[in-house]
């Protein structure tokens, strides 16, 4: 029995050794498992590490890259696929092979280059040396951390500027819909993607992670779109919005026949408002600007596609000549079934640019920003920098295609160029108020009738960083990565743009504008006395005060004062009244007026009517004709000078308009009997109903000939154009033969047409003077004009020939321009179309009938001398024309109010902020020397300048820094002065304005994270 015990002793025994055995296997195994969980849980810690360390090197060393280079910088650029950063696809680079080079879209975990990626062959250069292999794929690395023999660590960075994407949350933006459908499009998804964020965004998304759930959008549709949308941007709150047709003339409006651009003129402006929170209240959001140096193709194309706008298109108009210089009296009519014979134009939209021809405009761009400093053939090559050069890239390569080497170029007509112009630029440049031509356009902003939103040239202060962290063991293979997405405010931004900011300081008074805008040196008579002009409202501190619209600062019109002129204006916010000479202003219907221009509201007073005074000069148009009751004392000699500014494109136009006419019925000498019909000065459009642009003009009158010596007409200095090439030509003469009722004899006036070429963008724009050809005659460009009226001999005059003008000569911009001499009929006992008074007229009413139509123009400085004879009448105009038009020293200042950074950034008072830069946009023409410019300086309360260099001359971006070198810290409130330098000399004629539009100033604190997430 013993025995048997034993053996089940022995067995239990056996059992329980078995299982210690086994539990202890198990805690052998356990405690692999747990130093193998251990250690890649360890790794996955340290991966977490490594992104985390990679941000704050993403962090660290673009806030340093900003400070050392400014804007330029790119080395934190992500290329994705591009391992050269050549934007072509080269060998091994299309490591998903899909056969394009994948940037925006590449994945992070896979990219070949990202930002800041690390030379890890220390050969000085990125290329294949520096790639490790992951799980079969060559990548690229941002860093290593603590490297040991057993493992390695990297980090892997993505930063992205996130002004190059569509910010989502755009609010007050009826056309965000279908900018997200054009963007999934593009990034090769359905359009119903774009719909779905759309719709799903209710208050706004507050991460893009968000959009993925809200939307209901598969992984692949989501990491599609994903690098192309953002929900933070900096918003520029002074852009305005468009004012649609309907909402001007109160009915739909395309196609509608205008009389005047009264009708049309803008009556208030409003900014993007967020009426979908309660706490917002309907406040001014502004719009999310885009780099456009940065920008995808995709991107691009979703922000042009689409865009559109209206215009006021004069087209063609067959006028009928009744005698052989009929042109003078032309009889318009405003009523009746005949009334469209006064039309001015009819109300067109623009061509829509479609999804083709939007991917056209996105390759030039990014094709001319590619273009290198060292490669640049044109102004307008290479990264943009200036409005001024955007401006001539649409001009140069996408209409006329001259010089560009974009690859499509002469792709859009005028007025698409200047669509694109007025929804990219964030300043408002309204052509209702006859701006300087660098910023006239057929289409502002106010005019879109599709729209999307602003470029900007650089960044706007918000950055992602996303970051991801590997661990490598000995032999590459990966232990553990983790990925971590932030977004962070880099900088601030502060900008000043509208009338309102540039004259906060402005009282009403002549102190508190000196404070503001320095006078002149007293070399030249200006405007209101002072070196420059601030646009557009005239110089009255409620006006002032309410503009914030729009604004620039040009510089100041010269005023020149002539005591022995018989009559003289110079209109100012002092009076319309013309000078010296006791002629009071007569009021046409409607104004002219010295009000507002707009209001800021749609509430504005219905019986109100915009000002027709400007700071430059008073508006004259249809039922706003400047008039003055004048009886001159002799006719028998006129001399007459004035500058005018047309508000309308002259190489489409199809009206006579009339800038000087007289008109009197004086009988009480046979030799003054200037009746019915005016003399003056027009200009002629297209005659023959052939088109607007480049039509043949007068070419088919065959009264018009070719003066009968040619070669005098050379030798004499005289200007001539072959009249089949005559778009638009000014004239200047007396439409009306005169008759001696006593007598029965006829006697002529004289009368001269003067050709005035404007095939713009034709070849051979304007005037032919000395084998070449100028253009004087442009929407928005000053022309002076002079002119000398030597009756013809009383008797024995030209009765119905030929032949050169050698009694009625007429100077456009100094050059005495030659014409031919004409001859027409009248009978001075038939009715009159004028009231029995001595009219002075600058332009025409709309009385029904009247002779011809109102200029469209801004009209300056008339002057008007009699018992001149040709030669003290040429010096007088010649000296006129030799002062020019516009302010020529290089003293002109402007300094701005106070300004307190710390409190712009939301910090307390006397905080200090550091100075990043300041850029701003400026336009300097053609006609100035190359280096004509606006020159900065930031000065403190006492005026001193508080950066290294004396002066920032540079507007594409200035980096401000400390005289060692450092970034500038301020903690107390400061101003910025623009110093005019239009680079001239006294004895130049200067006739464009050197003008200052706006100035931005970038700046930070601290950064602040926005937003932190691992992705799991």
């Amino acid at each position: 029995m013993r025995e048997k015990n034993k053996g089940i002793v022995l067995i239990v025994v056996l059992a329980v050794l078995t299982i210690l055995s086994m539990i202890g296997i198990m805690l052998i195994r356990l405690s692999t498992i747990e130093r193998t969980t251990s250690r890649a849980y360890s790794d996955l810690i340290q991966a977490k590490m490594l992104a985390e360390s990679g941000i704050f090197h993403g962090l660290t060393n673009i806030r340093a890259l900003l400070a050392e280079k400014g804007f330029k910088a790119d080395e934190y650029f992500y290329y994705g696929e591009d391992l050269n950063a050549n934007n072509a696809l080269d060998a091994v680079e299309d490591l998903n092979k899909n056969n394009k080079l994948d940037i925006n879209s590449a994945a992070l975990k896979w990219a070949v280059r990202p930002s800041f990626m690390a030379d890890l062959d220390g050969n000085g250069s990125i290329d294949q040396g520096d790639l490790i292999e992951i799980r079969g794929r060559k990548i690229g690395v941002s860093g290593m951390m603590n490297q040991t023999d057993s493992k390695k660590n990297f980090f892997t960075l993505r930063i992205d500027d996130l002004s190059n994407r569509v910010f989502v949350n755009m609010s007050d933006h009826a056309h965000l819909q279908s900018i997200l459908e054009n963007l999934a499009e593009e990034v090769g998804l359905e359009r119903n993607v774009g719909t779905r964020i759309y719709q799903n965004r209710g208050a706004g998304y507050f991460s893009l992670s968000e959009i993925e759930g809200k939307a209901k959008l598969s992984e692949d549709e989501f990491n599609k779109i994903r690098p192309f949308l953002t929900v933070y941007s900096w918003l520029d709150k002074s852009v305005v919005e468009s004012v649609t047709p309907a909402d001007r003339l109160g009915k739909p409006a395309l196609n509608t026949p205008i009389y005047s651009w009264e009708t049309v003129r803008t009556p208030y402006m409003d900014y993007p408002r967020d009426y979908s929170k309660d706490a917002y209240n309907g406040q001014i959001v502004g719009r999310p600007p885009v780099n456009i140096n940065t920008a995808p193709k995709e991107v691009l194309v979703a922000l042009i596609r689409n865009l559109r706008g209206f215009y006021l298109d004069e087209g063609s108009t067959i006028i009928p000549m009744v005698s052989a210089y009929g042109m003078m009296t032309v009889n318009y009519t405003y009523v009746g079934s005949s009334g469209q014979s006064g039309t001015l134009g009819r109300i067109v939209e623009t061509p829509v640019i479609d999804k083709v021809l939007a991917g056209k405009i996105a390759d030039s761009i990014i094709a001319n920003r590619l273009i290198k400093e060292e490669e640049k053939e044109s102004d307008w090559e290479g990264a943009f920098n200036s409005w001024q050069q955007f401006n001539q890239f649409c001009d140069n390569v996408l209409w006329l295609g001259k010089g560009g080497r974009a690859p499509h170029k002469g792709i859009i007509n005028s007025q698409q160029s200047d669509v694109l112009k007025a929804n990219f630029n964030p300043n408002s440049n309204i052509n209702d108020f006859n701006p300087s031509y660098q910023r006239m356009l057929w289409v502002d902003k106010t005019d879109l009738t599709y729209y999307t939103t602003e470029f900007s040239f650089f960044p706007s202060g918000y950055f992602s960083i996303d970051s991801i962290g590997r661990v490598l063991d000995k032999n590459d293979k990966l232990l553990a990565e983790a990925e971590i997405n932030t977004v962070v405010k880099l900088f601030d931004i502060y900008k000043e743009t509208s009338q309102s900011e540039f004259l906060n300081q402005y009282k009403g008074d002549d102190v508190s504008i000196g404070s503001v805008i320095s006078e002149n040196n007293g070399v030249f008579d200006s405007a209101n006395n002072l070196s420059l002009q601030a646009y557009p409202e005239i110089l009255n501190k409620d006006y002032v005060k309410d503009a914030t619209y729009e604004g620039y600062i040009s510089l100041a019109t010269i005023e020149h004062k002539f005591d022995n002129a018989n009559f003289a204006v110079h209109y100012s916010d002092k009076g319309l009244d013309a000078e010296n000479s006791g002629h009071k202003l007569m009021r046409d219907a409607k104004g002219p007026y010295e009000d507002r221009l707009v209001w800021n509201t749609k509430e504005y007073p219905k019986n109100w009517y915009a000002g027709k005074l400007f700071p430059d000069g008073v508006y004259s148009e249809i039922d706003s004709v400047p008039m003055y009751n004048y009886r001159p004392r002799n006719l028998d000699s006129v001399v007459v000078s004035m500058w005018i500014k047309p508000h309308f494109f002259p190489e489409s136009a199809a009206k006579v308009r009339s800038y000087f006419t007289y008109q009197s019925n004086q009988w009480d000498s046979w030799y003054r009997m200037w009746i019915s019909y005016p003399f003056g000065i027009y200009s002629i459009a297209n005659t023959n109903g052939s088109g607007s642009f480049g039509s043949s003009g007068w070419g088919s009158q065959a009264w018009y000939r070719y003066p009968s010596n040619m070669e005098n007409l050379s030798r004499d200095g005289y200007s001539y154009c072959e009249p089949w090439d005559n778009a638009s030509f000014m004239a200047g003469g007396c439409s009306a033969s005169l008759r001696n009722i006593d007598a029965g004899n006829n006697y002529w006036g004289g009368g001269v047409g003067t050709p005035c070429l404007n095939h713009i963008g034709h070849g051979h724009d304007g005037i032919y003077v000395n084998g070449f050809w100028g253009t004087y005659f442009r929407a928005g460009k000053w022309m002076h004009l002079g002119w000398i009226h030597v009756p013809a001999q009383k008797k024995g005059g030209y009765t119905g020939s030929t032949g050169q003008g050698i009694n009625d000569i007429l100077f456009i911009n100094g050059q005495k321009c030659g014409g031919i001499f004409t001859t027409g009929e009248f009978d001075a006992s038939k009715a009159n179309y004028y009231i029995q008074q001595n009219i002075l007229r600058f332009g025409e009413q709309r009385s029904s009938p009247c002779l011809n139509t109102a200029p469209d123009s801004t009209i300056d400085e008339v002057l008007v001398w009699e018992n001149l004879n040709e030669e003290a009448g040429e010096k007088v105009i010649m000296d006129i024309w030799k002062e020019g038009r516009y302010y020529k020293e290089n003293d002109a200042v402007f300094t701005s109010g106070p300004i307190d950074l710390s409190k712009e950034a939301g910090l307390p008072g006397g905080s200090p902020v550091t100075f990043l830069m300041a850029y701003w946009t400026q336009y300097c023409p053609e006609t100035l020397p190359r280096n004509a410019t606006c020159e900065v300086n930031i000065v403190d309360r006492n005026g001193n300048v508080i950066h290294d260099s004396e002066y920032l001359t540079n507007p594409a971006g200035s980096m401000i820094k400390a005289e060692d070198g450092r970034l500038l810290e301020i903690s107390e409130p400061i101003r910025y002065k623009v110093y005019f330098r239009p680079q001239t000399n006294i004895n130049d004629v200067v006739v464009d304005p050197l003008i200052f539009d706006d100035i931005t100033l970038v700046y930070y604190a601290a950064p602040k994270f926005l937003s932190w997430s691992f992705v799991p």
